[in-house]
């Protein structure tokens, strides 16, 4: 045996029983458009739009306004149908943000939403989009 066989046969035993290291994870998908909401329905992704106050007409005379984010095509995805932005959100009004959260091309599979529109759920605090960013 040749003097570096024998450190590589060591080292070749002691990796036999390790597992091989685990996948690093995979970017989340960008939706910036909707032709990325079906492809991506029920993920987690990044989205890219202008939060928005839409008004949301709920019968006759009763308009209220939501919280959305329109995309660049002018798609309008749903966050939220309070009277008020959610916490952290009234700063962005106006801006372009990215948004991580779950996209729905319709409506998520919870009673509470009764919108037939994009929405997106489980969605994590704006981060302002800058020339740098």
């Amino acid at each position: 045996m040749t003097h570096w066989m024998k450190p590589t046969l060591v080292f070749l035993a002691a990796c036999a029983g390790q597992s091989p290291s685990p996948a690093p994870p995979q970017p989340m998908p960008v939706v910036s458009a909707y032709n990325h909401l079906a492809p991506n329905e029920g993920q987690r992704v990044l989205i890219m739009g202008t939060i928005t106050r839409p008004e949301i007409q709920r019968g006759p005379g009763d308009p209220w306004q939501g919280t959305g984010l329109v995309l660049s095509d002018g798609t309008l995805i749903y966050v939220s149908y309070k009277p008020e932005p959610p916490d952290g959100w009234s700063v962005f009004v106006g801006k372009h943000v990215r948004v991580a959260g779950t996209i729905w091309e319709y409506a998520p599979p919870t009673p509470y939403q009764s919108l037939m529109a994009p929405h997106l759920t489980d969605w994590d605090t704006p981060v302002l989009i800058t020339d740098a960013s």
